[in-house]
């Protein structure tokens, strides 16, 4: 846990509010300069970043829960649904989250090259989930006798 002094508490729960720093000025009673000074101590912008993380951690949980129960919900209900509509909720959800790890990937490097260690392990590891649902979805296609052509460009690429 960051120690943070009342004041800087403050500030901070202010700022991740999204007010602007001169309207935090005015609500805590201190000079403009205080508060960019505030905001520029290292263990404020720590606290700031581990509040980031937290909040982008349960955004990804949520997102990902909600994915998973889409993709139970499509598994009971793939054989009455419109196949336009199995493809539609695949590549949304896909992308959603495609995004979140190409972002995590950005912040991982950023911080490993940033990093004053002069040894640094990454651990990498492989899944063929998406590969293996966008695999389901094309042979319910073909199940349904639809021809790759017709969604290959638009849906898996």
């Amino acid at each position: 846990m960051i120690d943070l002094t009342a004041k800087e508490r403050e500030i901070v729960l202010l700022v991740m509010q999204g007010e602007k720093q001169k309207d935090i000025a005015k609500k805590v009673g201190v000079d403009l300069s205080t508060i960019h000074r505030t905001l520029k101590r290292e263990h404020v912008q720590k606290a700031i970043s581990r509040w980031t993380e937290i909040v982008f951690s349960e955004v990804i949980e949520k997102i990902t829960s909600t994915y998973d129960s889409c993709l139970d919900r499509i598994n009971k209900e793939i054989d009455s649904m419109p196949i336009s509509n199995v493809i539609s909720y695949m590549n949304h959800s896909k992308q959603v989250i495609q995004k979140f790890y190409i972002e995590s990937a950005q912040k991982l490097f950023k911080e490993i090259s940033q990093s004053n260690d002069t040894i640094e392990t990454i651990e990498v590891t492989y899944s063929d989930y998406g590969y293996q649902v966008d695999q389901k979805v094309k042979d319910a296609l073909k199940k349904f006798g639809i021809p790759e052509e017709k969604y290959i460009n638009s849906f898996f690429g």
